[in-house]
């Protein structure tokens, strides 16, 4: 495996960026330092014919002033905390409201908006951060990393860890778009999904979780046996943004999702050992210009993003995410390409 590593631009801040590429035969991905973020995953097609499946941009000033969160490292909390606070051990904590009176994705200056400390590893790379106590509201200060290692059979693995000092929620996840015809090429609807997901949270108006999990049966979001991504959109309100149960056992580690597109014959296999993946088809996506000019419209990206329950800071009946003093968060998830 080879690792290539160049500048990637400057932040706002004047803070230089680093762009990292790890190539191992004609499957390549690269990283960036920006919000720990994957930018590209490059792979043939069944004819031989190489295309970049990632959504994203060129440099790192773009990341810095989008909010669809390409590729992103998300945290202190993946997707949405209603009201925007929670309460540990009876203190109550307020966080940023930036989805209407909800927190996503930790808060409008979140860990995809910092340029974290990189480490080359044999493998891939490391990249950690320290996130004081009060960061966009939330208590104690943490210690986490993100680790990307590229694998034998076109396998990238991302380790998620983190240690607190103080009782804190945690949910990490990668936000990356596929779109496997190659970023820019249109529209998932044709692409082929299957899960092992037999319920899904029920959500409001505002894609926050009520508290109840369903069953897919008969619903949209029935992705048992592989189907269209687009057989079935048109029956929901904004497409899918919806956070899926996989069926699993608590900690087990399990390829749950599988990907294809039929023209160009590739697939994305995903295993993880979190509870839940939500299901994001770029409803919020728009025009703007990206990666080689191409111009991103909605549903032209698939989100897979593992992760722990929304809201379950305030939903116990929900697995609880609090971390605490002496205890260390550690989470897994591997995508696997084929063609």
């Amino acid at each position: 495996m080879h690792i290539e590593e160049r500048v990637f631009g400057a932040s706002s801040t004047g803070i230089e960026s680093r762009l990292f590429t790890l190539t191992d035969g004609d499957f390549s991905v690269a990283l960036t330092d920006f919000g720990a973020s994957w930018v590209s995953a490059i792979c043939p097609s069944k004819s031989g014919e190489k295309a970049d499946l990632l959504l994203g941009f060129s440099t790192c000033q773009e990341y810095e002033r989008s909010y669809h969160y390409f590729g992103a490292t998300v945290g202190r909390y993946a997707n949405r905390i209603g009201g925007a606070g929670f309460s540990i051990d009876g203190k109550r904590y307020e966080l940023d409201k930036n989805n209407g009176q909800h927190c996503l994705h930790g808060g409008r200056m979140s860990w995809d908006k910092r340029i974290w400390h990189s480490q080359i590893l044999d493998d891939g790379i490391m990249f950690s951060l320290s996130s004081p106590d009060g960061d966009c509201g939330f208590p104690g200060s943490m210690r986490v990393s993100v680790s990307y290692h590229l694998k034998e059979g076109h396998e990238l693995l991302i380790e998620y860890e983190a240690q607190t000092e103080a009782p804190s929620p945690i949910n990490m996840t990668n936000h990356a778009y596929f779109n496997l015809s190659g970023e820019g090429s249109g529209l998932i609807l044709d692409h082929i999904l299957s899960l092992k997901a037999s319920r899904y949270l029920e959500i409001d108006e505002s894609t926050l979780p009520s508290g109840r999990l369903l069953d897919v049966a008969d619903s949209p979001l029935d992705f048992l046996k592989p189907k269209r991504v687009g057989s079935e959109i048109m029956k929901l309100p904004v497409s899918y943004d919806h956070c899926m149960v996989i069926d699993k056992r608590e900690g087990e580690f399990l390829e749950f999702a599988r990907l294809e597109d039929p023209e160009s014959g590739r697939s994305l296999k995903v295993a993880t050992d979190q509870p839940g993946v939500q299901l994001y088809s770029g409803a919020y996506l728009g025009p703007r210009r990206a990666k080689n000019g191409h111009a991103y419209p909605s549903l032209s990206g698939m989100c897979l993003e593992t992760q722990d329950f929304p809201d379950a800071p305030n939903r116990p009946e929900f697995p609880q995410t609090i971390l605490r003093p002496g205890m260390s968060y550690q989470r897994k998830t591997v995508y696997s390409f084929g063609w």
